[in-house]
């Protein structure tokens, strides 16, 4: 049965002065890891360059409970792209996106205490399709896509939710896609005001220059994705027509909602932080790097988790920090920590293939290029119990970057001694670039 009333208005934009930033540093790819990161060969480093839609389709299998009239009403506005680091002055404070979120929050629960599971119709929601997507420091840029998504409303549930995201060269000319790995996201756009919270649904790394698809379950958010919704896909690339790094990317992103109940039954998301970016080891910006949170446990609860997305990013620093270092990062909640070594090691076998950069196999701080970024899912019930008011903080082990214009000491910068080296500590944004971490994390409370 195919449901009615669906349209999209997509709106592309990019926040001021986006533009005209300097080269990212992303541009050059690491030439290698400092023995602290595990590995110490070489790898081919992509060329030097300009670095820097549509929805259509529904389906149902289904006639039970949503009546399937799901218009797909995008307002047209500008979406603001995430900021990185590496554009921040470096004495500014870190960027926290999630100012909107009440110090003192109380769930919106997606059921009321009485409600039972209703399974809802099979639905698929293509809110992207044929997205082109590309970055340009001379202007024109179209990074970043809002529309507004009519998702299946709650108290709907859905066996399974699964979020698919389909990265395609923009043309059949050789190298069109973007050489560069680059961070990207989707995610659910709440504003407060004149504040904007982005909650990322899904955090994924681009390839080197070849297609990708990327599938992930996301059934644990189902309350985020209920009714309408602003809904943001976010590329950071900076390829573009004329480049000599490639063309961008054409993205589809597209969510198939199996109807039925799920074994563990999410009544709830309460917000913690929303996309935070914040300099990684510079004594002048110490922790906390973000604020504590008091969250207020619904009594309906049977089950509380943490998830979050968690990546380093930025190269040439002491230990290769925040891309090639591995640290351990907590999250402490009702006096309980819980902490775990934010890392990745598989990435020669979970990436996209045909990469054109062999750099994509080398261990990274939570994410591999050509790859979704797995979420950090933590079972926390027992320190957030039902009905209870719980503080949640958020910290990093402690490091101080020593080869930085403030504190520099030359021979622990992790290119000292090669030709990569810029012979000081100033940042490049090159083969030397900022050290940050990037920050997305709700708590999912169960009903079951």
């Amino acid at each position: 049965m195919s449901l009615g009333g669906y349209s999209a208005r997509l709106a592309a934009g990019t926040a001021p002065g986006e533009s005209a930033r300097m080269i990212r540093r992303t541009a050059v790819v690491v030439l290698f890891c400092a023995s602290l990161a595990g590995c110490s060969k070489r790898a081919d480093a992509p060329p030097l360059g300009d670095s820097g839609g549509s929805a259509s389709g529904l389906s149902d299998s289904s006639t039970s409970g949503w009546n399937g009239d799901a218009s797909l009403d995008a307002s047209v506005t500008p979406a603001q792209p995430a900021r990185d680091a590496a554009d921040q002055d470096q004495s500014s404070p870190p960027v926290d996106d999630s100012a909107a979120v009440p110090r003192t929050g109380d769930a919106t629960l997606a059921n009321g205490p009485d409600a039972s599971p209703t399974p809802g119709p099979n639905v698929t929601l293509n809110p992207f399709t044929d997205v082109y997507v590309f970055g340009d420091h001379d202007g024109g840029s179209q990074q970043s896509f809002d529309v507004v998504v009519d998702f299946p409303p709650m108290p709907l549930t859905y066996q399974s939710i699964t979020l698919k995201i389909a990265l395609r060269c923009p043309s059949a000319a050789v190298h069109s896609c973007d050489y560069v790995d680059q961070r990207g996201f989707v995610g659910v756009v709440q504003k407060t005001g004149n504040t904007e919270t982005v909650y990322e649904v899904q955090r994924f790394i681009t390839p080197y220059g070849s297609p990708a698809s990327f599938s992930s379950d996301v059934t644990s958010v189902r309350p985020l994705l209920s009714g309408p919704v602003t809904l943001r896909l976010w590329v950071d690339t900076w390829a573009h027509p004329g480049s000599d790094m490639g063309s961008g990317w054409r993205v589809d992103v597209s969510f198939d909602f199996a109807g039925g109940v799920p074994v563990r039954w999410p009544i709830a998301v309460l917000p913690l932080w929303g996309q935070t970016i914040f300099d990684y080891g510079d004594p002048a910006q110490p922790q906390p790097y973000v604020a504590a949170r008091e969250v207020s446990i619904p009594p309906e609860a049977r089950g509380v988790e943490i998830r979050s997305f968690i990546t380093g990013h930025g190269q040439g620093n002491s230990e290769n920090c925040g891309e090639f270092c591995p640290k351990s990062h907590t999250f402490t909640i009702g006096g309980h920590p819980f902490t775990r070594s934010v890392w990745r090691t598989d990435c020669p076998s979970t990436t996209s293939p045909n990469q054109t950069s062999g750099a994509y196999v080398y261990p990274r701080a939570g994410w591999c290029p050509g790859a979704t970024v797995l979420p950090w899912v933590q079972d926390v019930t027992s320190a957030a119990p039902a009905g209870a008011k719980a503080q949640v903080s958020y910290g990093v082990q402690e490091y101080t970057n020593t080869c930085q214009p403030a504190v520099c000491t030359l021979s622990s910068c992790a290119f000292y001694g090669t030709p990569y080296f810029n012979g000081s500590c100033i940042y490049d944004q090159q083969f030397h670039a900022v050290p940050y971490y990037v920050l997305s994390s709700v708590l999912v409370v169960y009903g079951n």
